[in-house]
């Protein structure tokens, strides 16, 4: 039996992904993604701690701030982010 990709099932040719192996493709989107992942942390990294510096500052606990981050992020998984900016558009 031979392995496939365990992201889109090709079989064939697989690089080890994490604790599974995936076909070239799939390897370079993971690869893709997670440099995404860890640009957008670097880049919000000292905008959120400052945002939340202030708020604590204002009373505001490190719990209803996470709660209050996580809102957000899951707002965001429902936009467009190359799409019109939602708090500009009539």
């Amino acid at each position: 039996m031979s392995e496939t990709c365990c992201v889109c099932g090709a079989p064939g040719l697989l690089i080890p992904l994490g604790h599974s192996s995936a076909c070239p493709a799939c390897s370079t989107q993971s690869a893709a993604e997670v440099a995404a992942v860890e640009h957008l942390r670097k880049l919000l990294r000292p905008v959120v701690r400052a945002w939340a510096g202030g708020w604590v500052e204002a009373g505001l606990s490190d719990e209803t701030l996470r709660a209050l981050l996580e809102l957000e992020g899951a707002s965001w998984a429902s936009e467009d982010p190359l799409g019109a900016d939602p708090d500009t558009v009539n």
